[in-house]
């Protein structure tokens, strides 16, 4: 029969403990920091830069690339791309698919229709690592 622990060890157990749950809040407050630095970079880049997923969803959406939409980032995170570009739609698929099955960079050049007219964009597809060895 296992023996029970004495208030030293206890109190040794409990301040043990505690400098584990400070070390992890001081990880989490470090890692929320960087997440608000990457966020901000991205939001507030001077460049058109959105994030898709391999079935064309957005995920993400820089206030550039929204305002010539004529809108918020927000308004259009979960759309299709081919409800924000129905006529390049089958082509971003095929891009999106060559290069989650290459798992390597490819860099195209379209002209897209906004709605304040058409536009000739450089479009960089990356493919993202999915934790498991493998890409999307």
């Amino acid at each position: 029969m296992a023996q029970e622990p004495t208030y030293d060890q206890l109190v040794q157990r409990l301040k043990a403990l505690e400098k584990d749950v400070a070390g992890r809040h001081r990880e989490v407050r470090r890692l929320l920091d960087s997440e608000q630095t990457y966020r901000s970079l991205f939001e507030d880049a001077e460049i058109l830069s959105s994030i898709f997923d391999e079935n064309g969803i957005c995920l993400l959406m820089n206030r550039k690339l929204a305002s010539l939409f004529g809108g918020a980032p927000e308004e259009f995170i979960g759309k299709a791309f081919g409800d924000l570009h129905p006529e390049a739609a089958s082509e971003y698929k095929r891009r999106i698919t060559k290069v989650v099955a290459s798992g390597k960079v490819r860099s195209y050049e379209n002209c897209l229709q906004f709605p304040d007219g058409q536009r000739w964009l450089l479009s960089t597809v990356h493919p993202i690592d999915d934790g498991s060895g493998g890409t999307r």
